[in-house]
């Protein structure tokens, strides 16, 4: 049995940072982008000697390097006087051209072509600036001046003015939403957040007016530059003030012809709508397709707008609690199409759970609306919709019993709901991707344009990905690659435990089949020893954050970070999250403070334990960011006799003062006394364990200032704590190494009682 040190573990939990271990993790899931005739796609794949680009034939059944790395990394360096690995490339918009066999890229910001035929590398000129939206055709791009939009053609050197008439805090295309505000300028130039139409002839655009909404303020005290602190100041709506950000939508051609939807009353509480899938353009052009969300999330109206009036009719509306209360954890919400015939694919939760329907021209909720799907499950994304076969490809959850509800599988479907068929048997995780309609999105598409083939990806927490190539019967005709952890998980980390128990309130939530949860044991586990216990929670009601698949994302690659130390981690999706009935999610709506539910947490510690006494429950602590800070907070003051130690990072304690789009969403209509329930900063007197609080001090999305309203509190209440501001941090202020470090500390020092390395002594 290994024994490893104190700094053993340090350096240990050191490498399976997020960022490491993504490095390590060699040929993992594959993301296709395909040729317009489907006979083709390619992909990029990580192996031990860097990135590798393959191509796939499909007819073949063949796959290889989509071109010679070693010869084209020296043609790069030959012509970019700089010398380019064969591993590091660094290419995007990789595009083969099956007409001369010759690959079309960008790289060391040009655009490029490399005949693989005779090695000739041939400089076709700059690309756009990172900070310039192209057209889907590549031949224009956006451009950002101040208010104003400009043209800019490829190749030209002078742009051309699309509006003139915006004006600073009344502009076009240069507000992206209320929480990325500084931090997006902060990192230089923004692009412009505007929607092409698919012939790159015409675009939509928000114009937003912040010239009245209530503003908040960051003090950067170290700024790159002088040493005098510098105010930023950025529209920020809370959920008391009566202004949102009152918008525009408008479609500008290339020609610079203008045409404004005649949509009153749009307003953003955060979120510019363009972002959150809420537009879409028809194939055509003709048309865009707009859903319009009222001030408290409960009332969803579909407009069609005609582009070259701008006059708008309503297609459908759905009235009710929760109707987009799933909208921030489906990754393609809200999920609508107008079909060619009129009808509207539309995806609703009016039977309890997210399914798709399928409407007339005009519905309303109690509209003759056809199910497409039902049951006790969920539809969570669609892939491809064919309106020439009549069927859909879709991905959901919780249909396959005896399985985790939360993994994820494809399935078709015919318009009228007959023939639903499971694409994707295996029961484990399957994960997809798909070109959704955002400006900076990377064009994958695990389906093929013709909707014959589907690329499947699939693994659970102990078993590496494998990539296929299945029919559109579901069978596998080709396998791609199965991936090698490598050194993503030394062998001494044991494999994550998964476990599953029922809710304390099971009877209110009969769809609810158990919690579900994942713990993690040290390196050299040894069960005759006793180890104390840290819950990583995040809680909030939009997500769900335990790991299904082998590639850990962050929350669940920190929870092992913290194992390594020689703790027992243990996540858990309590009532009131997302990826369930729309019940489960709205157990916590209007109660924010039982988000994530935590006497469920703490009922799900204590069985485990109940079977494992190496798990020390006298030593328990908890740790999390933003949504997760505040529930730490709130177990600490609310749960103390259980939760010894916490470590809040960047908390939103006191909803009132977060941004308006969450507390509508979540906590409903605003009232002094609805919203004092979920205010941390009343729960001071109730904390006497060791509380350490951590906030960025550039955090343009939890402003910092609610963590000082804890702080205010525990000084009036008498308390101690322990408090970390970090200059230039923003919302992911967990990121640097020093901030980890003092998060083990904290840890390692008061729930082991330990005492923790000097960074010195493990150089």
């Amino acid at each position: 049995m290994t024994t490893l040190t104190l700094d053993g573990r340090y350096r240990l939990a050191a490498d399976l940072a997020f960022a490491q271990r993504e490095a390590k993790y060699l040929r993992g899931a594959v993301r296709p982008t395909w040729a317009a005739d489907s006979s083709k796609f390619w992909f990029a794949t990580r192996e031990a000697d860097g990135l590798r680009h393959r191509l796939v034939d499909v007819r073949t059944r063949q796959q290889a390097d989509l071109f010679d790395h070693a010869a084209l990394a020296a043609a790069l360096s030959k012509s970019t006087e700089k010398e380019v690995k064969p591993g590091e490339l660094g290419l995007s918009q990789v595009r083969p051209d099956p007409s001369d066999g010759t690959v079309r890229f960008v790289a060391s910001g040009a655009r490029w072509v490399w005949s693989g035929a005779d090695a000739s590398l041939t400089r076709l000129g700059d690309d756009f600036a990172a900070h310039d939206l192209a057209a889907p055709d590549a031949t224009a791009a956006v451009v950002l001046d101040g208010p104003n939009l400009r043209l800019r053609a490829w190749g030209a050197a002078d742009t051309t003015a699309l509006t003139t008439d915006g004006v600073p805090g009344w502009g076009y295309g240069d507000f992206t939403d209320c929480t990325g505000h500084v931090s997006a300028k902060l990192r230089g130039p923004i692009k412009p957040f505007v929607l092409w139409s698919a012939d790159s002839q015409r675009f939509a655009v928000m114009r937003a007016d912040l010239r009245e909404v209530p503003l908040n303020h960051l003090v950067q005290a170290v700024p790159a530059e002088g040493v005098r602190p510098v105010l930023h100041s950025y529209p920020y709506p809370m959920p008391g003030d009566a202004q949102g950000v009152p918008l525009e939508l408008w479609f500008i051609g290339r020609d610079g012809s203008k045409v404004r939807a005649a949509i009153a009353d749009l307003e953003s509480r955060c979120f510019l709508p363009l972002g959150m899938q809420q537009g879409h353009w028809s194939a055509d052009g003709r048309h865009f397709d707009f859903v319009q969300v009222n001030r408290g999330y409960t009332s969803l109206t579909l407009w069609r707008i005609d582009t070259t009036t701008g006059a708008a009719r309503v297609l459908t509306l759905e009235d009710g609690p929760g109707v987009m209360q799933i909208a921030a954890g489906i990754a393609e919400m809200p999920m609508f199409k107008v079909l060619r015939d009129g009808r509207v694919l539309w995806w609703s939760q009016r039977s309890g759970w997210g399914h798709m329907y399928l409407l007339p021209a005009v519905d309303t909720i109690d509209g003759q609306a056809l199910a497409m799907t039902q049951g006790p499950w969920l539809v969570r994304r669609i892939l491809r919709i064919d309106e020439d076969r009549q069927r859909v490809i879709f991905v959901a959850s919780g249909r396959e019993p005896g399985v985790d509800p939360y993994f994820c599988f494809a399935y078709s479907v015919n318009f009228d709901g007959s023939g639903l068929s499971l694409l994707t048997p295996e029961p484990v995780q399957h994960e997809f991707t798909h070109p959704v309609a955002v400006p900076f999105g990377d064009g994958t598409d695990s389906v093929s344009p013709d909707g014959t083939l589907l690329v499947d990806v699939w693994s659970t927490v102990s078993m590496p990905h494998r990539s296929a190539l299945r029919d559109d019967a579901g069978q596998v005709v080709m396998d791609l690659q199965t991936a090698d952890p490598a050194d993503s998980r030394p062998a001494t980390m044991p494999l994550p435990e998964p476990f599953t128990l029922q809710a304390l309130d099971a009877a209110s939530l009969p769809d609810c089949g158990g919690l579900w949860g994942m713990l993690y044991k040290p390196p050299g586990f040894d069960p005759e020893q006793r180890y104390p216990v840290i819950e990583l929670i995040y809680g909030a009601p939009q997500a769900s954050v335990v790991a299904k698949a082998c590639m850990p994302g962050h929350h669940a690659a920190f929870a092992e970070q913290l194992a390594a130390l020689g703790f027992v981690v243990v996540m858990i999706d309590g009532p009131g999250t997302a990826f369930r009935s729309q019940a489960f999610q709205l157990a916590s709506y209007g109660r924010l403070q039982s988000s994530g539910n935590l006497p469920d947490h703490i009922n799900a510690i204590r069985w485990l334990a109940g079977t494992r006494p190496w798990m020390d429950l006298e030593r328990v602590g908890i740790v999390g960011g933003s949504g997760g800070g505040y529930a730490t907070v709130r177990a600490m003051g609310e749960h103390g006799d259980f939760y010894k130690v916490g470590v809040a990072m960047c908390g939103d304690h006191d909803n009132s003062g977060y941004v308006a789009t969450w507390g509508d969403c979540y906590q409903g209509p605003y009232s002094d006394e609805h919203y004092a329930q979920q205010d941390n900063t009343l729960l001071a007197d109730c904390i006497t364990g060791d509380l350490f609080l951590i906030h960025g001090e550039m955090d343009d999305n939890v402003h910092p200032g609610l963590t000082l309203r804890v702080v205010n509190a525990l000084i009036k209440a008498d308390r101690n704590f322990d408090m970390l501001i970090v200059p230039n941090a923003g919302h992911n202020v967990i990121e640097p190494v020093y901030v980890q470090r003092r998060v083990f500390d904290y840890f390692v020092e008061r729930l082991m009682g330990a005492k923790a390395p000097r960074p010195g002594a493990r150089a």
